[in-house]
């Protein structure tokens, strides 16, 4: 009776957790099942992605067009955080949200998520093409990722609960996705995501950002890639991270000749060109003391 039992529990641990977990993660996650029936704090990366413009996306298709089109676009960026063995959270609307170091520990969960989000971006290329050739639209999306602790467990009603994250680092991550728009990239990681992988992948410090809800200012990086940078790039980078030093220390003239250094590496590239535009406003926050070297968020 006692093995009717587990069995059955396990059973019901499966189906329960089948749409969260890549079947490598669920079996080691059914070798510890209390694991997931538990509240634990722990140390764990965040990832949300959305999709830009969706609003306007959704008056060009009738429903049926466009549940299909957008289970093209969710169904391939659901394997591959399985695939990097992240823990799917849920679908909000067409945004994705993920974890990683639960239920099953996960010690490279910053680099697997920066690798996720890396292989997010050359999948939607890949879609696009096909998109492209059919005359349909061609999705863009921004990434968020943020490492730090998390409340991680069921979580919900008498009637409902959901495993998922709960804490700062989370709604960091989440605030960070909003940032992508914010700045003209793609992905950007926390400060503590970049520490964790910062030894396997390439990024740039974009400067310290205020997000809305947040007092606390939080230093950003934009991630590009995994490995060693072109010496190119390298450049560009050590140009541009020196350009925003100068624009927290209020050397104007410095900064700007920096940002336009940038440019001559990068020529399209938009933190660039965003930050020059800001230069203006910056020093004349400056005259009147109210400058703190933060670029502010207005919306999620």
């Amino acid at each position: 009776w006692g093995y009717v039992l587990v069995d059955r529990d396990k059973l019901q641990l499966r189906k329960t957790f089948t749409r969260y977990l890549g079947e490598d993660v669920m079996e080691a996650a059914l070798a510890h099942p209390e694991r997931l029936n538990r509240g634990e704090k722990r140390e764990m990366t965040v990832l949300f992605s959305d999709i830009r413009g969706f609003t306007s996306l959704s008056e060009t298709m009738d429903p049926e067009q466009l549940m299909a089109f957008i289970n093209q676009y969710l169904s391939p960026m659901t394997k591959i955080v399985f695939d990097e063995r992240g823990t799917l959270d849920k679908y909000i609307g067409d945004a994705v949200m993920a974890f990683w170091n639960a239920p099953v520990d996960e010690p490279e969960h910053a680099l697997r998520a920066c690798r996720a989000a890396l292989s997010m971006l050359q999948r939607l290329d890949e879609l696009k093409t096909g998109w492209r050739a059919s005359g349909l639209p061609e999705l863009e999306i921004g990434i968020g990722l943020s490492t730090g602790p998390m409340v991680v467990g069921n979580m919900g009603s008498d009637v409902r609960v959901d495993y998922t994250v709960l804490g700062d680092a989370v709604n960091l991550g989440a605030r960070l996705e909003g940032a992508t728009k914010e700045y003209g990239v793609r992905i950007i990681i926390s400060e503590a995501t970049f520490a964790a992988a910062k030894d396997q992948i390439i990024a740039r410090r974009l400067g310290l950002v205020r997000v809305k809800g947040r007092q606390t200012p939080a230093s950003i990086y934009e991630l590009r890639g995994l490995g060693r940078a072109q010496p190119n790039d390298v450049q560009a980078i050590n140009h541009f991270e020196a350009a925003i030093s100068a624009w927290e220390r209020s050397a104007w003239d410095e900064a700007r000749s920096m940002f336009e250094s940038v440019r001559s590496f990068w020529p399209n590239d938009l933190p660039a060109r965003k930050y020059l535009d800001l230069i203006p406003a910056a020093m004349d926050q400056s005259r009147n003391g109210s400058w703190d070297g933060v670029w502010a968020m207005k919306t999620k």
